[in-house]
């Protein structure tokens, strides 16, 4: 019985530790300059009313630690700034590639085929499972309208217009909605950096 009882608090306690722990690495990613600062105040405090050299040692690292965890700060700062970049210039691929979709402006399928191939594997390292599918099957069906206009110039590709006409209809679908194509972009939005 006495064993069930301290193994349980030992549960209880690790539980705790980890939880505070958890909470501590938590609060010191969100607010790294706040806790160098209290840090740095809280060796200031002991400094003045006790004067030794060795907590003058603290103060002056506490303070540098400041600078620090700016420059962590900085560094989070840019790194979301260019990660949102790149995940935008797949995004605007996407865009224009619904926006030139059965326009005089879409002189070439194969240029778009490159852009649209090349977004298929950035995406890998850039988006969630969902966005990836996305771009799948978008990346799919720009494929079936491709050999589709190519069957008619090479005897490499057959024509597949069932196919096309969902890849079609897919696209149609997509350019009405073009308000809400950033929807199925979910990582685009800042709130969650």
């Amino acid at each position: 019985m006495c064993k069930r009882k301290i193994s349980q608090l030992c549960s209880v306690f690790t539980l705790s530790a980890s939880a505070l722990f958890g909470f501590a690495e938590n609060y010191l990613k969100k607010h790294p300059v706040r806790i160098a600062i209290i840090v740095f105040v809280v060796f200031l405090v002991l400094y003045v009313f006790s004067p030794e050299t060795s907590i003058l040692v603290l103060v002056t690292g506490s303070f540098a630690s400041i600078f620090v965890a700016l420059k962590y700060r900085l560094d989070q700062a840019n790194y979301h700034k260019d990660l949102f970049e790149k995940r935008y210039s797949v995004f605007e691929v996407v865009e224009k590639f619904l926006i030139r979709y059965k326009s005089d402006d879409l002189n070439s399928v194969d240029d778009q085929m490159v852009f649209v191939n090349a977004i298929m594997r950035k995406s890998y390292f850039l988006f969630c499972e969902d966005t990836i599918s996305f771009i799948k099957k978008f990346r799919d069906a720009a494929d079936v309208i491709w050999r589709n206009n190519m069957s008619s110039d090479s005897k490499l590709y057959v024509k597949n217009p069932e196919g096309a006409a969902k890849a079609d209809a897919f696209f149609n679908e997509l350019r009405e909605d073009r308000l809400n194509l950033s929807k199925r972009f979910p990582e685009l939005k800042i709130d969650t950096y």
